[in-house]
């Protein structure tokens, strides 16, 4: 079996178990937040029009309302559910990947599966993916960018990394312009990246954000 064929089935294990233990435990009793917080658009208009309904946002987070307009799209229109299994295949991806950067460090396999499973079972993330909400996205995102930085060998790794820091910026989490350019200063350190490639990044990562900022005030 292959490295990703490895890394495909480990994800899914978690996150069938996952699931499990949250429907057992009955944590699954956030429902009322997508229908009562600000931040999100009026579920029945993502539904019916979700491009409109998209193109209208104002103060919403894109990225979120996005997620919502494509999961109001799946069979039974149950979007917590569906927000829930989504959160826990993002929480499982990020064990994977803590695991593998741990033992890109040197850490022993045992003490890094136990950490990552450690991390996967902790009641924060437990009750992030019960959230109908992007913490688990934005842990999985900075689990990209530090194996970005870590593990030379990761494939499109400058593609990854930018486009991780782009997302975490469009989600309105805590990455502010200063954030954005000690993180391309880092990456173009470690690799001995150019000036020329630093900026490319830094226009394509700050570029959609503003654009959507442009749009909101026209």
């Amino acid at each position: 079996m292959s490295k990703t064929a490895k890394a495909l089935a480990v994800t899914l294990a978690l996150t069938i178990v996952e699931l499990g233990v949250i429907h057992v435990l009955g944590l699954n009793v956030l429902r009322e937040v997508l229908l009562e917080h600000w931040q999100y658009l009026d579920l029945q208009s993502l539904r019916e029009e979700p491009v409109t309904s998209l193109l209208l946002l104002q103060s919403q987070p894109p990225i979120l309302n996005t997620i919502v307009a494509v999961l109001v799209q799946m069979p039974a229109f149950d979007v917590y559910e569906y927000f829930i299994a989504l959160n826990a295949v993002l929480a499982s991806i990020t064990t994977v990947l803590l695991f593998h950067t741990l033992t890109v460090i040197c850490v022993p396999r045992v003490m890094a599966s136990a950490l990552s499973l450690l991390y996967l079972i902790s009641p924060a993330v437990v009750l992030n993916i019960c959230y109908p909400f992007y913490p688990t996205l934005s842990a999985l995102l900075y689990s990209v960018l530090v194996l970005c930085l870590i593990d030379q060998e990761v494939t499109y790794r400058t593609t990854l990394f930018t486009l991780s820091l782009g997302i975490l910026v469009l989600l309105r989490s805590s990455v502010p312009v200063p954030h954005v350019l000690l993180f391309v200063t880092l990456y173009s350190w470690r690799y001995r990246g150019t000036v020329r490639q630093a900026i490319r990044m830094c226009s394509l990562i700050l570029g959609l954000p503003l654009l959507i900022s442009l749009k909101n005030l026209a």
